[in-house]
Order: structure tokens, then C-alpha cells, then sequence
């Protein structure tokens, strides 16, 4: 169930932030922070460079059974960041139980690679 959710347009490329809280299970809390990159290559640049931000956090390359994005480093529990053709996603475990991050970030992955119908 989405909590909160701001764009930050001082930033480029822009950055949709947002809180999400499991219905069921309301110690469960995530941030997803979202944002789409004029090419692959600007996104892998800048994946890089959250890399290098976050090089306090162990994060490692997601080697799991299933793919997450093109490319995805984890921080066991804690976070999950991804790319996916020009698309970064980062998401953290902010509760007190820890949401299930790959899970989550498999099915958004999903999402994003076969996105529906346009709106009109």
C-alpha cells in the first residue's frame, strides 16, 4: 500500500520517491526510489555511480536464480539496486521485519520489462 510518493524535479535525472507499507503486515516498510536516464548507458553511469555513493555498504552483484534488471547489486536484506534498460531502481528495508526485496524487486522488474497498455 503506497504510504508517500514526491518527484524531485531539482534533480537530474528526476527521482520519484515513494514509501510503500505491506497491507498485511504493517512492520514492513520499503522505500523505492525511481528514476529514468536518457539512455542505457546514462543509467548504467549512474548505477555506478550509487555504487561508489554507497561504498560504505557492502553491496554485492545479485548472482540469484532468477535475473533482477540488467544489472542489480544487494546488501543482504537491506537493499536491492537495479537497472533496467534506462530505468535505476533502489529499494530499502526501512521497517522493523524486513520486506521480502528480492521478491518485490522481481516483480517490479517485471513490470518495468513488459510495461501495459499505454493510458490515453
Amino acid at each position: 500500500m503506497l504510504q508517500r510518493m514526491r518527484r524531485d524535479d531539482l534533480v537530474k535525472p528526476k527521482v520519484v520517491h515513494s514509501i510503500w507499507r505491506n497491507y498485511e503486515l504493517s512492520s514492513e516498510l520499503i522505500a523505492i526510489d525511481a528514476l529514468a536516464c536518457p539512455s542505457v548507458e546514462a543509467a548504467h553511469d549512474r548505477l555506478i555511480e550509487a555504487l561508489a555513493r554507497n561504498e560504505a555498504v557492502a553491496m554485492e552483484r545479485h548472482t540469484g536464480k532468477q535475473a533482477i534488471g540488467d544489472v542489480a547489486f544487494v546488501t543482504a536484506g537491506t537493499a536491492i539496486l537495479f537497472a533496467r534498460a534506462n530505468l535505476i531502481v533502489q529499494i530499502r528495508n526501512l521497517g522493523a521485519q524486513s520486506a521480502p526485496l528480492e521478491k518485490i524487486a522481481l516483480q517490479l522488474d517485471k513490470l518495468i520489462e513488459k510495461p501495459g497498455p499505454a493510458r490515453k
